[in-house]
C-alpha cells in the first residue's frame, strides 16, 4: 500500500498556551491507552515538546520532523483523533476524542452503522487494506488493494490466494469475483489521473449470525439532479478503516508505533475537507480528487470518507492514500458515478427515484 503513517492536519499557528494544552491532553490520552509502550509514549511527547518549543517559542516555521512529531501528537490531543472502536461503537469516554466528542455523541448511531459496513480485506493471513459495503454482497475498495492480491489477465482477474472481507470476527466472507476495477493499473504511488477504485463480489453471509447484516451507506451524487453539493471546503468528514502493520516502522511512522496495540481494529477518524476537486494541479483533467486532513494510517486504503455535516451515512469519497506532511486524498464518488451506475448502486436520495 502507498499509505504514509499518520497523515493529519498541518500544525496550526500555536503559542505556548496552545502547546501546553495539546501536550497535557495528549499525555493523558496516551497514559489511558494500555497498548502504547511507555518508551514510545515518552519519545513521542519529547519530540512534540521540541517541535512546539521551536514553533511557539523560537518562532521557527513548521518543517520536516517537527510536522511529523505534531501529526503523531494530534492523534491524541483531541484535534484529529484516530479512535479504535468498541465493536462498531465509539467509546465516548476516550480522552482523545477532544473537540470531536460532540459529533460522536450526536451522530453515534449513524457512525456505528457506517462502521458496521466497513471491512478488512486480507489475502491469506496478510491484511491488505479496507473496504466498505455498497450493495448486498458488493464492496468498494481501491484498485491498488485488489492488485495486492490478484492479477489482471486477458481472461479476467486471477487471485493468488483466498481473499476475504471481514466485517467482524464472525462475519467474514470470501471475495468471489471482481465486479469492476479502474481501467488502468495503479502500482506503487499516487496518480490522480487513474481511477483507483474497485468493486468486489462477496460470497453470501453465513446463516445464523447474531448481529443483523450491515447496511451500505448512501452514495453521494452531489450537484447532480439539482441536489446541493455535499463537498465543501472545511466541511466535516470522517472515515472508518483498519490500520495494519507494515514492515518498516521508521521515524516517519512514529504515530504507527503509538497505535501498535490497535492494529487490525476498526478505527474512526474525523477531519475537515482541505482541498476541493480542480484545486490540485495534477487533478485538473479528471476533477475527481479531494483532500481531507483526518489522521489516517497504513491500511486506510479503500475506506469510506463520509459526511459528518449532514449524516455520516452519506459516502462522499473513497480514500486512496496519504502522504505524511502533505495530506489525504480521496476519489469523489459523485465525480466517479458514471463508472458505478451500471452496477445497481444506491445513490443519494436527491436523485429522482433514489
Amino acid at each position: 500500500m502507498f499509505e504514509s503513517a499518520a497523515v493529519g492536519p498541518r500544525p496550526p499557528p500555536v503559542d505556548e498556551d496552545f502547546a501546553r494544552a495539546s501536550l497535557e491532553v495528549a499525555e493523558a490520552a496516551m497514559q489511558a491507552d494500555d497498548g502504547i509502550d511507555p518508551a514510545d509514549r515518552a519519545a513521542a511527547l519529547d519530540a512534540a515538546r521540541r517541535a512546539y518549543r521551536r514553533i511557539a517559542v523560537e518562532g521557527a516555521a513548521p518543517a520536516g520532523p517537527d510536522i511529523s512529531a505534531l501529526e503523531a501528537i494530534q492523534m491524541f490531543d483531541g484535534s484529529r483523533p484516530a479512535i479504535a472502536l468498541d465493536g462498531d461503537e465509539i467509546p465516548l469516554d476516550d480522552p482523545a476524542l477532544g473537540d470531536w466528542q460532540g459529533a460522536a455523541v450526536i451522530h453515534g448511531a449513524e457512525i456505528a452503522r457506517l462502521a458496521a459496513a466497513a471491512c478488512l480485506i486480507s489475502s491469506g493471513d496478510e491484511a491488505l487494506g479496507s473496504g466498505f459495503l455498497v450493495a448486498d454482497g458488493l464492496i468498494m475498495t481501491n484498485r491498488h488493494v485488489l492488485e495486492a492480491t490478484a492479477e489482471e489477465t486477458a481472461g479476467g482477474w486471477r487471485f493468488a490466494r483466498e481473499t476475504t472481507a471481514a466485517f467482524s470476527s464472525a462475519d467474514q466472507r470470501a471475495v468471489t469475483a471482481v465486479e469492476m476495477a479502474g481501467p488502468k493499473p495503479i502500482g506503487i504511488g499516487i496518480d490522480f489521473s487513474r481511477l483507483d477504485m474497485a468493486l468486489l463480489r462477496l460470497a453470501p453471509r453465513a446463516a445464523g449470525l447474531a448481529d443483523p447484516p450491515p447496511a451500505p451507506p448512501t452514495l453521494d451524487v452531489s450537484g447532480a439532479f439539482g441536489a446541493p453539493p455535499a463537498l465543501a471546503m472545511d466541511a466535516r468528514v470522517c472515515t472508518v478503516g483498519f490500520p495494519i502493520a507494515i514492515r518498516d516502522l521508521s521515524v516517519e511512522a512514529q504515530s504507527l508505533k503509538l497505535f501498535r496495540g490497535k492494529l487490525g481494529r476498526k478505527c474512526w477518524a474525523p477531519g475537515l475537507i482541505d482541498a476541493m476537486p480542480v484545486t490540485m494541479p495534477t487533478d485538473r483533467r479528471k476533477e475527481w480528487i479531494f483532500g481531507y486532513d483526518a489522521s489516517t494510517l497504513p491500511g486506510n486504503s479503500g475506506s469510506c470518507v463520509a459526511d459528518l455535516e449532514r449524516a455520516p451515512r452519506l459516502a462522499l469519497g473513497l480514500h486512496i492514500g496519504g502522504v505524511t506532511q502533505a495530506g489525504n486524498f480521496a476519489h469523489s464518488i459523485a465525480a466517479a458515478q458514471n463508472h458505478l451506475r451500471a452496477h445497481g448502486l444506491r445513490f443519494d436520495a436527491g436523485e429522482p427515484g433514489g
